[in-house]
C-alpha cells in the first residue's frame, strides 16, 4: 500500500522513474525472480494509467512483445493533446517534447484528434494521415459539406 501512495502521487513523474519504483516494489513483493517481460498486467495498467504522454505510452508499448500485448487489455484515459503547427512540428504538453511529424509535401496540418492528423493539400483537398501506420484516408470535397450547413 505504502507503494501505491508514492506511485500516485507523483504527477510529473518520469516514466523512468515510475517503471523503476513499480518494478521495485513488484520485485520486493515477488517470491522468485522475476524478469521485466513478465510483470503482471494489473501493475502494467498502473504505470500507464499514470502517463499522459502519448509519446510516453508508444515508448512503453515498444519495450517488449509482452508489454506491447498487455498495454492494450488496459482501459485508459485519452491522452493529452499535442499543440500542432502547421508543419507537422507538435508539442507534448505534458513534459515539453517537440515531436517532428512529417506530413506529405504540398500539405499543411490543420489539426489532430486521436491519433489522425488532418491535412490541407495545396489544392484544397483534405485527408486525414496516421502519422505512425503512415495510413491516409481523403475526405470528400469538403466544399458540398459547407454549403449543405
Amino acid at each position: 500500500m505504502k507503494v501505491r501512495a508514492s506511485v500516485a502521487s507523483g504527477h510529473n513523474i518520469s516514466l523512468i522513474v515510475l517503471v523503476r519504483v513499480v518494478y521495485s516494489a513488484w520485485m520486493m513483493a515477488a517470491a522468485w525472480p522475476l524478469s521485466w517481460p513478465d510483470l503482471t498486467p494489473e501493475l502494467l495498467g498502473l504505470v500507464l494509467q499514470r502517463l499522459p504522454s502519448l509519446a510516453d505510452r508508444v515508448r512503453l508499448r515498444a519495450v517488449c512483445h509482452s508489454w506491447h500485448l498487455n498495454s492494450q487489455l488496459q482501459p485508459l484515459p485519452p491522452p493529452l493533446p499535442w499543440l500542432s503547427l502547421l508543419d507537422g512540428t507538435f508539442l507534448s504538453i505534458p513534459d515539453g517534447e517537440i515531436i517532428q511529424m512529417p506530413v506529405p509535401d504540398g500539405s499543411c496540418c490543420c489539426g489532430s484528434i486521436d491519433n489522425w492528423l488532418f491535412l490541407m493539400q495545396i489544392d484544397g483537398r483534405y485527408s486525414l494521415m496516421n502519422p505512425f501506420s503512415k495510413a491516409m484516408l481523403d475526405l470528400p470535397n469538403l466544399d458540398t459539406v459547407w454549403r449543405r450547413i
